[in-house]
This record gives structure tokens, sequence and C-alpha cells, in this order.
């Protein structure tokens, strides 16, 4: 199965605005984080993938983040694939990212990196073949990692559409129609997986827990903790114009 590539420019980060190729009209920000912002956890990488749904070569066209997430079936993580690595310095930086273009009202698209996937082999009509991340791990842990901090944050309230703890849970992290571990949307390796996979449940964390995930679910839990009502519909305004690019 040929890998998939969802992908961004990797230059320094910069307000864009204007056409681009297979992007009419797409206004904001275009970046990749160095140096360890970039995955470099396989030897792929996006352009390395051949195609994109059937080989050939296609326009590329802006997807937000968050339909990128809601749209896909299970996302897994190879075995062969690094753990979770993201430092606070790299936390930090796309939670100021974030909040910086959810308060600019002309920028509309943020670019955050790649993603890269194949489909997993087993597929029957009831259940979609479960995604393998080839390349963009780092990114999408970090997304669900700070979609749950905002859950657990908001609560009923709804600070931005399409945020509340019950929206954010049943379109980003879990499929409700699912049970077990099917029912998650991101399965990592390791004891990534687990530490995860309770925080994503809201179950007690195992004591053999991954430094890194909880390190930055506590960053981002704090930091959403500190701020006011406006600050808090920045901050899902600025989610929302996380993109990635098909």
């Amino acid at each position: 199965v040929p890998a998939r590539a969802v992908a961004s420019s990797r230059m320094p980060c910069h307000e864009v605005e204007g056409e681009g190729r297979g992007m009419s009209g797409v206004r904001g920000a275009v970046y990749a984080h160095e140096p360890d912002y970039r995955e470099g956890d396989n030897p792929h990488r996006e352009h390395g993938a051949e195609g994109h749904r059937s080989g050939h070569e296609t326009e590329a066209e802006a997807l937000p983040l968050l339909k990128f997430l809601r749209s896909s079936p299970q996302l897994t993580i190879p075995i062969y694939q690094r753990t979770y690595s993201w430092t606070l310095a790299n936390c930090e930086q796309l939670w100021n990212d974030i909040l910086r273009v959810g308060a600019l009202r002309q920028v509309n698209a943020h670019f955050i990196g790649s993603i890269v996937y194949v489909e997993a082999d087993l597929q029957t009509v009831g259940n979609p073949a479960a995604l393998l991340i080839i390349d963009g791990q780092q990114r999408v842990t970090t997304a669900t990692i700070l979609l749950e901090a905002l859950a657990r944050a908001i609560g009923d309230e709804e600070p931005e559409d399409g945020f509340t703890a019950r929206k954010i849970r049943n379109y980003y992290l879990l499929d409700p129609e699912e049970s077990g571990e099917r029912r998650h949307k991101l399965i990592l390796t390791q004891t990534d997986k687990t530490t995860l996979l309770s925080l994503t449940a809201q179950q007690p964390i195992p004591d053999a827990r991954s430094i890194r995930v909880m390190g930055n679910f506590d960053f981002f839990s704090d930091r959403i903790a500190a701020l006011g009502k406006n600050e808090l519909a920045t901050l899902c305004r600025g989610f929302a114009k996380l993109m990635i690019v098909e």
C-alpha cells in the first residue's frame, strides 16, 4: 500500500497570504519547528513517500487538523517508531503559536508540519483499516494530549463553537460506537500507549507511566487553567486553524 503524505513546507514560521498551488485563498502561517519539532523518527519522511491516493501526482489541498482527526479511523504508531519525545520547549512553542493565530482574525490557517501514513492491511466493511502513522506521531500525539487537557478544563461550557468536552472526546479522541482499545482514536507504543489510553479514558494513570506524555499533559493543563474566558476562546479558535496539507 503506497504511503499517503500530508505535508507542509519546512520553513521558519512566518505569516503568508495569497494563493498557493492547490490552496486557493488559503491564508495563514506556514512553519516547521527546528530542530526537535521535526519528526526524524523513521527513514521514509514525506519526500520519500510515493504518490497520494493512487500513486499519481495530485494538487495539495489544505485540511484542518481537527477534520483529519475526526474523519480518520483509528491512528496507530508502528512498533518500530521511536517513543513520544516532544519536550516542554516544543509544547510551549506550539502553545504560543496557537494563541497567536487564535488572536489574529485576519489569519485563517496555520500549517504545522507533515503527516505520512499507510493503511493497515486488515479491513472489513464495518471496520475501516487503521492508519499507520509513518511520520507525524509527535504532532498528532501532542494535539491529542492538548485536546484531552482542554476537554477536562471546559466541561459542558462551549467557549467557541464546537468545543465542549463531549464534542472534543467524541469527535477527536474516542469513537463512541466502539469499545475497548478500538474506542480510542490514537494508539501509541510501549508505556506511551497505556498512559495515553488511561488519560483519554479518564482512568487512573498506571505506575509505569510515560514521563513525556504526563509531563506535557500537566504543562497544557496548567496553561489552560491560567487562561481567562476570552483567552480560552482564543485557544479554541487557534486550534481550529491548525492545518495540514492533503
